[in-house]
């Protein structure tokens, strides 16, 4: 097992996000580091090549400057999972533990009869800690509604506006 506390990043191969193309096919654990050598994002992959052509987070990882993917390999598929867990526990990086949400909501006119939407969708994307996610899974577990739903209805009537989920009055 590898032991965070003696893990040194510095040592292990890396490449600059603009050539994540050159991961390797292999599996292993990644970290995303800053120009400020911060862990911003650790994750597994069974192919760090294929992991990174489509990231689900590449998009904000490019907002910042000289990013980083440094790279372990681990031959034991198995183990990737405990691994990656102790690591996000030890390190504790910014964007782990936030879950990204793309939801697209109907506009509905001024004037349109309730349920009753128009064809206009506004799309949003927009992260939940996992206490907010938990939060949301709660809410539309207690509404027998979807998950989608509930984020909708949360747009629909300015909630995001708060600073927690935990604000969120449930009653919708």
């Amino acid at each position: 097992m590898i032991n965070p506390q003696t893990l040194n990043l510095d040592s292990l191969p890396s490449v600059s996000l603009s050539n994540k193309n050159l991961l390797p096919k292999s599996p292993g654990i990644y970290f995303v580091i800053d120009s400020e050598k911060r862990i911003q994002y650790i994750g597994r992959s069974g192919s760090l090549h294929q992991r990174w052509s489509q990231h689900h987070r590449i998009k904000e990882f490019r907002k910042q400057k000289s990013m980083k993917i440094v790279y372990l390999k681990i031959n034991e598929l198995s183990l990737l999972p405990e691994i990656e867990k102790a690591l996000i526990k030890w390190f504790k990086p910014r964007l782990n533990g936030m879950q990204t949400s793309l939801i697209s909501t109907l506009s509905r006119p001024q004037k349109a009869e309730p349920g009753k939407y128009g064809e206009t969708k506004n799309r949003y994307q927009f992260m939940l800690t996992a206490t907010a996610s938990d939060r949301v899974d709660e809410m539309a577990e207690k509404l027998n509604i979807t998950r989608s739903e509930v984020l909708e209805r949360l747009i629909r009537t300015s909630c995001f506006e708060v600073k927690t989920l935990s604000e969120v009055v449930i009653d919708l």
